[in-house]
């Protein structure tokens, strides 16, 4: 199940190809890049994404 349509994933996806400025970023910049792209089209959709990181527990 997607939270965001497809259409969003796809324009964000889009975005980012078309970005020439990502090219020239480390793995680091690019992943927040394009975290915080997500986070925005999903906020247009009324949906807050969160990072959950794994506890001892859950490995």
């Amino acid at each position: 199940m997607n939270l965001l349509p497809m259409s969003e994933i796809r324009a964000v996806m889009d975005q980012i190809a078309a970005d020439e400025a990502v090219s020239s970023m480390v793995q680091k910049e690019k992943s927040a890049y394009a975290a915080g792209l997500f986070r925005e089209a999903a906020g247009w959709q009324g949906i807050e994404l969160k990072l959950r990181k794994k506890t001892a527990a859950d490995k």
